[in-house]
């Protein structure tokens, strides 16, 4: 039902990658630990994002995770370097701000029954657990 262009599969106005990319864009946004600073800025560690993305499947590995990252970072601009001064990479002492809006205004492009709420997840649980508790409850 998609179209081609320059060799990828159209997703209503993406190609499958940059389809994929704002899906993990959401999962990374509802699931990473975050903190907020005096100035309200979401921030978190690099290291935190690779576990989140690692254990929670969403990647095979820690290098992949960083290239997601990357790609995360450098394509949808989801966050920045708290300095602006480096790529995404696998450090405990290298922090983000996270960008969440970014997200919502990508999401806002499709109809609102498809727009995934943006809210950081506060409680650091791993968002499979979440689930999990979810199913087991009803």
């Amino acid at each position: 039902d998609g179209e081609q262009r320059g060799g990828g599969m159209m997703v209503g106005d993406y190609t499958e990658e940059e389809d994929r990319l704002r899906r993990i864009a959401v999962i990374l946004t509802n699931g990473v630990r975050v903190v907020a600073d005096k100035r309200n800025r979401l921030l978190f560690r690099g290291s935190d994002a690779v576990d989140f993305l690692v254990l929670n499947g969403v990647t095979r590995d820690r290098r992949h995770a960083v290239n997601v990252g990357n790609a995360l970072m450098l394509n949808l601009r989801l966050f920045d370097h708290i300095d602006l001064s480096h790529a995404f990479r696998d450090d405990k002492n290298i922090i983000y701000v996270l960008h969440p809006e970014r997200v919502q205004q990508q999401n806002s492009a499709e109809s609102s029954s498809a727009a995934i709420p943006i809210v950081p997840n506060q409680n650091h649980e791993p968002r499979r657990r979440q689930q999990q508790q979810q199913q087991q409850q009803q």
